[in-house]
Order: structure tokens, then C-alpha cells, then sequence
């Protein structure tokens, strides 16, 4: 017996001494896309195979590249445009071939497996309208840009030796008008096309910063951007030691199309998910992992709505990333509503993306009233009305014509149809989206429509590119001073000459702001209500004045909402106060349900003495 317990002590003892089988090491670069991807295969493989797991930042290609041959590294994923590049095959075909990178990696010891279904090639994007009105559909059109071309760039696309910029710029015979425009941010690219700093920007095609943008790709007739296709890449050392990964990593084999990545990394880049929840749930979503049962999110949301027919995801795209801004301990979650500013007043959202015409009510013929329970805190966007016309339409097109308007229930629907209701228009032909009207005047079943859209708008001047029937006509001076304050929202806009096709002149109209919307009555504010409910409010939660100005500062522009429209720095509907003045409204309050208290207790005490007595 003491033998065997010796033994056994022994057999303990070495045990304690052996080391435990070595995580698996996962290698990822310093972007998003990466991150999501390396959490992918880690939730994927303890999942599966139970094994430990850890995922190493190794940094920049070069980096990557030189851990996963060094055997720092078990596995990544890699894209076929970066291997065939850095393999020096590019020198032989201009594509990559999936059959010759695996013989390259064959050499190394390592492993390319079949694509995860995603291409993240590297793109050129121009402005939709403005790409529109001049024509711009490949990167060839660029070189008719006065001056040269003006470009956004990430900082490392610059300094890629084969396929980075000055090899594109020479590729296609383009100049620049100044050096490129270096921003790694691709929210911050895009806000510079928007904004008129650049003509045109590097984007790769998974940005999550891409979804909802109003932004043209521009064909490669050349060929110069090779395919950047996602795959597995493992070491065969590991594969013969664990049988069991092959197929594991097979699983994955064209599950993530290039619409899935850069939903993924929106999710991450915009809403502020972490990397892991996000990876985790595509798992679940893909059967790959079990459902795990509800319960309360990991992390508060902030609910921002927009209504489903307004059209505004570039605006809606600026919203959301100004609000994971100023709450980045929180999750943005967007979502269409059928009624979004009742959502915001009864606590069902804490933001909206609303046009400025959504805080006046009343019917078409009634005078207007402007909402007092919600107000504007930023501007993303203007919309600019656009009455589009044939060339052959008669002058009073708006009161004699066939004219379109949007559906009735978006935000423009509602504005034409008080606009023709004003200048003594009958009633509308058809309500359609903005392709379908334009379309219908193209081919002379309407006579006009009225769109609003941010000028220039692609789909208004493809038309007029291709239709030169179709023209643009001034609205500004069509209302009288009464007129124009039942529609207080829109201000005149010019849409400058040459901004459409063979527009000569420039077009007298008007316009007005997409904001961000709050519910109204910020704490340290009063209203104008007076009596029991001074200091009462709506159930939706109001922002702070410190919240409203960091959506102000975070926003494109930085553009105040416009005066008429209730804001925490107007004197529309809220009034902005101090502390003591808040005190003073819940004193007022108190003070008058104790005056209703007593006066009920007299009025109690009157019928009692009124009372005849028993006896």
C-alpha cells in the first residue's frame, strides 16, 4: 500500500510538471475587419474543439506575414490580393490565382484555404450627384477634373508599392491638383466627398462607414486592383497535430458574403458592438454555435428612428456615427418607424433623423402648428426641392400639369402636397418614388414632379444626362408672403449653373434641414405650461444641454438647426433656464397641489357642518 501511494504521489507530482497543451495563437491586424474575423475563428474553435484559444495583434501585413512563417502565429486570415502582391506573382498575372497562391504558401509550411466568400478589394468612390452630373463611371472619367483630381487616402494605401496610389495614378495617366488628402478614418474620407474637400477617395469595399452613403464606385477598366478575397491561412503543423480543424475551418467556406463583412464591421465601427458579441452572434446566426438563452443586453442602447419612407440614409448613416460619438459606452441601434417623432415623445426612441417639415402639423388647407414636445439638436443634411419639368411643359406646369409627388406619407410627400395645394394646384397624378417620376417624365406620362433630395441628386441628373427633354424650373418666386408662412421650414436655395447636365442658369428654389431630434424639455429647463404640471414631462428622455452640444460639435458641419424650428438654443417651445428656475417650477408645482389639497379639505369640511344632525 505504501508502494502504490508512492506511486501515485509521483504520477501527481509529474502531472503538475507537464505543461498544458498551448493555446492556439490567432493572429489579427489592426483594423476592424481583423478583429471581428480573429474572434470569428477563436468563438468557432473553442466551440468545437474545446481548445484554449488566443488572439495575438501582430500589426501591419509585413508584421503578420513574418509571425505566421516564424510560427509566432497558428492561423489568420489573409486576402489573395495581399499574398499575390507580397509573393511578387503579380509580376507574372494581373489577377491573382487561388491554385498558384497555395502552392506559394505550400513552400512555407502553411495552408490557404477555400475564400470565407467576401472580396475587400480596394475601390475609388466619388459623390453620387456629383459623379452623376459629370459623367463619372470609371476611374478613367476622373481625368477630365479641371485642375486634376483631389483625392482622400488612408495613410498606408499611399506608401503600397504595387497596388497603392502612385501606381494607380500612373496606371491611369491621372495628376493631382495638391497632395492627397491622408485620412486612416474611413468616416472622415467620406465626410471630405461630402463636404467638397475631395473629388474622389480610396475605400476598401467592407467599410462599415460605406453603408448609406450616397457614393459612386467607379469601374476598373484596367484591371489595376487585383481581388482581395478573405481565407483561412494555417499552419500544416498545427492542422497534422489537430485532425479536427480542417473541416472546422472548412465550415466557414463562403459564409461571409462582402454585404455580411461590412455589416459585421458597421456594427463594430458604428454601433460600438465589441468585436467578440459581434462574432459570436454571426455564429449563432450561421448555426455554428448554440443559441444561448435571452436575457438583458450586455450593454444600454440608445434607439435612433427615422421614418421608413423618408429616404435619408446618407443622413441617417452621419446620425448614427455622431451618436456612438457622444454615448460610447452605449449601442446606436437604428431603426425605421412608421411614426418616428411620437416615438421619440413616448420614450420608444432617444433619437430621430427627421426632416424639418416633421415638427409642423396640420391637414393640407389648415394653417400649420409647430410640435412643441420635440426639438432640433443638429443638422445632418439639407434637401434641396427640385420642381422637374419637360421642356415643352406649359409655364403654369404646377397648376395645370400632370404633376408627381413622393409618397404621401414621407416627409416630401407631405411638403409638395401643401406646396401645389398653395400655389392652386389640383390634385396630385401619382405618388412614386423619385424613379418612377422621373422616369414617367422621361417618356411624357407626367408633365412635372417635385422631388426633394440633396442637390445635386444622382438619380435627377442621370435622367437629365440621358433625357435632355427633362429640365429644372424655379419655385422661389411661385409663393406670395402668406404662402410661404405655411411653410415656414423651407428657406430659398439656389442650385447653382452647370450643377446638372446643360443647366445654363441657375434655378430660384428651395430648401430645408435633415436634423437629429430629441424629445423636448432638457433638465435645468421650464416650459411655457403654466399651473399643476409646470414640472411635468414627457415620457420620452430629453438630452442633457451637454449632450446636445457634443452631437452639435460631432456632427458633419456643425450647422445650428434653423430658428424656426424648436431647439435647446431657441426660444421655440423649451426656454432655457437655470437650476434656480427649475427649483422654482417644482415649487410652483407643490405649491399648487397643496392649494388643491386645502381647497378640497374646505370644501370636505363645509358639506360636514352642512350636514343635519342625527339626534
Amino acid at each position: 500500500m505504501r508502494l502504490l501511494a508512492v506511486i501515485l504521489a509521483l504520477g501527481l507530482a509529474l502531472a503538475g510538471c507537464m505543461p498544458l497543451e498551448q493555446p492556439l495563437r490567432i493572429g489579427a491586424k489592426g483594423f476592424t475587419e481583423q478583429r471581428i474575423l480573429a474572434q470569428v475563428l477563436s468563438h468557432l474553435l473553442r466551440q468545437r474543439g474545446g481548445i484554449r484559444t488566443t488572439i495575438v495583434e501582430c500589426g501591419d501585413t509585413y508584421a503578420c506575414q513574418s509571425a505566421l512563417r516564424s510560427g509566432e502565429l497558428d492561423l489568420m486570415v489573409e486576402y489573395t490580393g495581399t499574398a499575390f502582391t507580397l509573393s511578387g506573382l503579380s509580376a507574372a498575372e494581373i489577377q491573382p490565382s487561388l491554385a498558384r497562391i497555395r502552392d506559394y504558401y505550400r513552400r512555407l509550411d502553411l495552408r490557404w484555404f477555400d475564400p470565407l466568400g467576401f472580396d475587400n478589394a480596394y475601390a475609388v468612390v466619388a459623390p453620387a450627384g456629383r459623379g452623376a452630373a459629370l459623367g463619372l463611371n470609371t476611374i478613367n472619367d476622373l481625368e477630365q477634373l479641371k485642375g486634376g483630381l483631389r483625392i482622400a487616402s488612408p495613410a498606408v494605401y499611399v506608401r503600397r508599392p504595387g497596388d497603392g496610389l502612385f501606381p494607380l495614378l500612373r496606371r491611369y495617366g491621372l495628376r493631382l491638383a495638391e497632395p492627397p488628402l491622408l485620412l486612416d478614418d474611413p468616416t472622415a474620407r467620406y465626410a471630405a466627398l461630402e463636404l467638397g474637400r475631395a473629388d474622389a477617395a480610396i475605400a476598401y469595399a467592407t467599410d462599415g462607414a460605406l453603408q448609406g452613403r450616397r457614393l459612386r464606385h467607379l469601374e476598373d477598366p484596367l484591371g489595376f486592383f487585383p481581388s482581395y478575397e478573405g481565407s483561412v491561412v494555417a499552419r500544416e503543423a498545427v492542422l497534422a497535430r489537430h485532425p479536427w480543424l480542417t473541416p472546422t475551418l472548412d465550415s466557414l467556406t463562403g459564409r461571409i458574403d462582402t454585404s455580411t463583412m461590412q455589416s459585421l464591421n458597421a456594427r463594430v465601427q458604428i454601433d460600438g458592438e465589441e468585436p467578440a458579441a459581434v462574432a459570436a452572434s454571426f455564429l449563432r446566426q450561421q448555426g455554428l454555435m448554440p443559441q444561448r438563452a435571452a436575457g438583458p443586453p450586455s450593454r444600454s442602447e440608445t434607439r435612433m428612428v427615422h421614418h421608413v419612407d423618408d429616404r435619408l440614409e446618407p443622413e441617417v448613416a452621419r446620425a448614427r456615427e455622431a451618436a456612438a460619438e457622444i454615448f460610447p459606452q452605449q449601442i446606436v441601434r437604428v431603426a425605421p418607424s412608421a411614426a418616428p417623432t411620437a416615438a421619440l415623445t413616448s420614450g420608444r426612441a432617444r433619437l430621430a433623423v427627421v426632416g424639418a417639415e416633421r415638427f409642423f402639423y396640420g391637414a393640407v388647407g389648415e394653417p400649420v402648428q409647430r410640435a412643441s414636445q420635440i426639438e432640433a439638436v443638429a443638422v445632418v443634411g439639407t434637401r434641396t426641392l427640385h420642381l422637374v419639368t419637360r421642356r415643352d411643359a406649359p409655364s403654369d406646369v404646377l397648376r395645370s400639369g400632370r404633376i408627381g409627388l413622393m409618397p404621401p406619407a414621407s416627409g416630401t410627400g407631405r411638403v409638395t402636397e401643401r406646396l401645389l395645394w398653395l400655389v392652386g394646384g389640383g390634385e396630385p397624378a401619382v405618388y412614386a418614388s423619385p424613379e418612377a417620376l422621373l422616369a414617367r417624365i422621361a417618356d411624357g406620362r407626367l408633365d412635372a414632379a417635385l422631388i426633394m433630395a440633396p442637390a445635386p441628386a444622382s438619380e435627377i441628373a442621370s435622367t437629365m444626362r440621358s433625357h435632355p427633354r427633362v429640365t429644372l424650373r424655379g419655385l422661389q418666386d411661385r409663393l406670395t408672403a402668406s404662402q410661404a408662412e405655411q411653410v415656414p421650414y423651407l428657406r430659398p436655395t439656389r442650385i447653382a449653373a452647370q450643377t446638372y447636365p446643360d443647366q445654363t442658369q441657375t434655378v430660384e428654389t428651395l430648401g430645408s434641414q435633415v436634423v437629429i431630434a430629441a424629445p423636448a424639455g432638457q433638465p435645468g429647463t421650464t416650459t411655457h405650461i403654466a399651473g399643476p404640471a409646470a414640472a411635468l414631462r414627457t415620457a420620452g428622455t430629453p438630452l442633457t444641454l451637454e449632450q446636445s452640444e457634443a452631437l452639435l460639435e460631432a456632427t458633419l458641419s456643425g450647422e445650428m438647426p434653423d430658428p424656426i424650428l424648436p431647439s435647446p438654443w431657441s426660444l421655440h417651445g423649451e426656454v432655457r433656464a437655470g437650476s434656480e428656475d427649475r427649483r422654482e417650477a417644482i415649487f410652483d408645482t407643490l405649491l399648487n397641489i397643496l392649494v388643491l389639497a386645502y381647497l378640497g379639505w374646505l370644501v370636505l369640511q363645509l358639506g360636514r357642518t352642512r350636514r343635519p344632525s342625527s339626534g
